[in-house]
């Protein structure tokens, strides 16, 4: 188990050396990329439920896979889970949280636009897909037993030169 998070944690150090050197090429293109994730898994309870110990735990490395410097901007719903999801990063990147409301998906859409900036999006199964798509991205529909996606969009000049998504997998 030591031996699997040693080899995690080279593998996330060489890969926010490569994202270092990227980040200051794609600045130059004026290059940004929009992160969209669900948040991760919540405790079994209906009112605004905070974080699981699993979830705080995929917080964490996906403030690791996205501390590289690049965060510009962090927007979060105002709820507990989708907050704390997005807590570990703002904490160690020292980027505030900005709340936005998962009713108005066109809006966060105009904002992200007009300031091109490379930000985290962490909202809801039944949000993220909509804003992924409404961004330009391709985005599977999610169920709420999904966690760990993350939706990623790149930019250059406005225009979505990419979309894909991967895995925040927990050890």
């Amino acid at each position: 188990m030591v031996q699997v998070f040693t080899r995690l944690v080279l593998f996330m150090l060489a890969v926010m050396f490569v994202s270092t050197l990227m980040v200051h090429s794609a600045k130059a293109e004026n290059n940004y990329t929009w992160y969209f994730v669900r948040h991760a898994e919540k405790m079994p309870v209906k009112d605004d439920p905070e974080l699981s110990p699993r979830g705080k735990q995929r917080a964490q490395l996906l403030a690791v896979l996205l501390s590289d410097g690049a965060i510009e901007a962090i927007y979060s719903t105002p709820f507990r889970r989708t907050e704390q999801t997005a807590a570990a990063l703002s904490s160690q990147s020292g980027v505030a949280i900005e709340f936005y409301s998962a009713a108005a998906p066109e809006q966060l859409i105009a904002n992200l636009r007009k300031r091109q900036q490379t930000s985290l999006i962490v909202g809801h199964s039944n949000t993220i897909p909509e804003l992924v798509r409404l961004a330009g991205g391709t985005a599977y529909d999610l169920t709420e037993e999904d966690y760990g996606d993350i939706f990623v969009v790149e930019l250059r000049q406005g225009v979505v030169i990419g979309s894909h998504q991967q895995q925040v997998e927990l050890p």
